[in-house]
């Protein structure tokens, strides 16, 4: 698995995780194999980069999170579902909703550190 410039992605390579637009849209989902029509999709919406099960090796690292930003938005999303965790759909939805916001979280400190 591998973090890699959507101007160093590849026809063939194969999604790791899902794609979502800057609106959380999925665009994309993991186990994809790209072709260039998704590659030129991905540029249309502004994606910046992807994770992909390669063989070749990248230089590149995945953007790393705050910790306390983090540490706020688990306790966000835990005041927001308190009182129905025992439910074992809410629990998910509220794991779907915390990748959700890190990816929205992630894009934009990628956009920032861009100028």
């Amino acid at each position: 698995m591998a973090v890699v410039k959507l101007n160093d992605l590849k026809p063939g390579m194969k999604l790791t995780e899902p794609v979502f637009n800057i609106n959380g849209n999925l665009l994309l989902r993991e186990g994809v194999e790209l072709t260039a029509r998704h590659i030129s999709i991905l540029k249309a919406w502004g994606v910046s980069q992807v994770e992909v099960d390669s063989q070749e090796k990248t230089d590149q690292r995945k953007p790393e999170l705050n910790p306390q930003v983090l540490c706020a938005l688990q306790e966000r999303l835990r005041t927001k579902f308190f009182g129905v965790l025992n439910n074992e759909i809410m629990r998910e939805i509220m794991r779907i909703a915390e990748k959700q916001e890190i990816r929205k979280l992630m894009l934009a400190s990628t956009r920032e550190s861009r100028g």
